[in-house]
Order: structure tokens, then C-alpha cells, then sequence
């Protein structure tokens, strides 16, 4: 029988953080401009433009039957005026920062991972609208919402096995089964790292509180990308959530979703969205 694995602590998680690598400058620059009060077109299109690689993944974004535009979108100074200065901007910090992530995690489906996460920051993004909150800060998070799962996995292998196994034998949310085995739950590593690469307050808040009750009460962007993550549990169904979804926060649900008709339009638009733009916002 194999001796139990040690539990993680911060301290453990903060080394595994700072392990790696740095990030791409121009996502630090990208991210900085999340807490400017003002964004500047022609000072967003230069920063992407040093980037010949993400240039031509946004042009191919933007250019995708979902904007109706097809072919002819040939810049981009074009493509902020299509998606907007925002959009343009949360799809560059999420092109960008594929190539500051591992590639290869064992025993993580990196397509199914991201197909998640790229359905969750459709859901959180489209909420955030609906709701008056900062669409693009909405965006990242739940694009980045399950980080702490990418880095565990890669950084301790073991620990990342026996969570899966600790799911396989006892039904449970892989962060009720992160905490029972690890002490620590991947939110909680999500806040390290996101902190670790100075990302803003409240970008690093609501990753870190998406699975945490008190939290998503008082922190509307965290209520919006555990709404979001459930919804696209739902929507986009993958392995590990096929047996054992979630239950909303009922008051995050009544404070953030509309009635039920609007709710099933928001779902449609959602869906219609990760049908179009699924493939082209995976990140590997």
C-alpha cells in the first residue's frame, strides 16, 4: 500500500509559482492595461503588433463566420473597431498566455481542460455583460478559472493522480476532493499564481473565490465565473463533470441570472458562441 502522499501549503504552492516561467512582456503589458481607466486603440493595436504570431491568431478570430465578417478584417486596428478595444484586448491576454502555460500535464486532457475553460469564459463574459460588470475582467477569469488545476498537475503529478483517484472512488467536485487530499483546493493555487504574476485584485479574487461560499457573496466577479462554470458544465459537458455537476449559489443565481426565458436565451447565446469561436479560442 502506498504511504499517503504529504499535504501542500502555501509555502509549497508560492515555490511551484515561482518556478515558472516568466510571463510573455507582452501580456504584462496587456494585463496592466486591465486597471487603466482609459484604453487607447492605437496603444493596444502596437503592443499586439510585436507579436506577428498573436496578430494573426486574432485576425483568424476575427475573421471567423461568428462576426459575420469573413475575409475581410486585415488588421488589427480592424478588428478592434469590429470586436471592440475590450474584446480585442481579453482574446490577445488569452492567445497570449497559451505560450506562458505547460503543454503537457499527466493525466489532464488539455483539449477537454481548455474546451472548458474557453466555454466558461464565454459564460462569464456574456453574464458580466448582462449584468453591468467589466466584461473583459470577466473574460480572463473564467478563461483562467481552473489554473491552479493546469499547474498542479504539472508541478505535482502525483498529488494531481491521487485526486483523480480519490474522484474515481467517491463521488465528489474535484475541489471537495483537492481539499480532502491536497489541504489546499486549485482556486486556492489559482490566487497564488494569478498573484504571483501580479495580475489585478479583482481578477485574482475571483479566481481564487469561485468555489468559495462567502466569497461569491460578496464579490459579484467571483458569483459570475461560478455561475459561469456550472453553466458550462452544463452546456459543454466534459468526463469529469458527465457524473457529478455542482449546485449553483442560489443567491449568486438569483442576484446574477435572469428569469427563466432570458436565462435559456443566455445559454443559446452561449452555445452558439463556443460553437462558432470553440476551436479557434483553444489555446493548444
Amino acid at each position: 500500500m502506498n504511504a499517503p502522499l504529504p499535504p501542500l501549503d502555501t509555502d509549497s504552492l508560492r515555490a511551484a509559482a515561482a518556478r515558472l516561467p516568466a510571463l510573455p512582456s507582452v501580456v504584462v503589458e496587456l494585463i496592466t492595461s486591465l486597471d487603466a481607466e482609459e484604453a487607447d486603440a492605437e496603444s493596444l493595436a502596437e503592443i499586439i503588433s510585436r507579436d506577428q504570431t498573436l496578430v494573426a491568431r486574432l485576425l483568424r478570430i476575427a475573421n471567423s463566420s461568428f462576426y459575420g465578417m469573413p475575409g475581410r478584417i486585415h488588421s488589427i486596428r480592424d478588428a478592434i473597431m469590429l470586436i471592440g478595444l475590450r474584446g480585442v484586448r481579453s482574446l490577445a491576454i488569452a492567445a497570449s498566455l497559451s505560450g506562458a502555460l505547460p503543454r503537457e500535464c499527466p493525466g489532464l486532457s488539455l483539449q477537454h481542460f481548455w474546451r472548458h475553460s474557453t466555454a466558461t469564459a464565454i459564460a462569464a463574459q456574456e453574464l458580466a455583460r448582462r449584468n453591468r460588470l467589466p466584461a473583459d475582467l470577466a473574460f480572463i477569469a473564467g478563461l483562467l478559472h481552473d489554473i491552479g488545476r493546469l499547474i498542479l498537475a504539472n508541478a505535482y503529478p502525483e498529488h494531481s493522480a491521487a485526486v483523480q483517484q480519490h474522484m474515481a472512488e467517491v463521488p465528489c467536485l474535484c475541489y471537495e476532493a483537492e481539499q480532502q487530499i491536497l489541504g489546499l483546493d486549485h482556486a486556492d493555487f489559482g490566487r497564488i499564481i494569478t498573484g504571483h504574476w501580479r495580475f489585478p485584485a479583482p481578477l485574482v479574487a475571483a479566481i481564487g473565490g469561485h468555489h468559495d461560499a462567502d466569497a461569491i457573496g460578496q464579490d459579484a466577479l467571483a458569483a459570475c465565473v461560478h455561475l459561469a462554470d456550472i453553466l458550462a458544465a452544463v452546456i459543454e459537458p466534459q468526463p469529469e463533470h458527465a457524473l457529478f455537476a455542482a449546485p449553483p449559489d442560489e443567491d449568486a443565481w438569483r442576484r446574477l441570472m435572469p428569469p427563466e426565458p432570458e436565462a435559456l436565451a443566455i445559454c443559446r447565446t452561449i452555445q452558439d458562441q463556443i460553437t462558432a469561436n470553440g476551436e479557434i479560442f483553444s489555446v493548444h
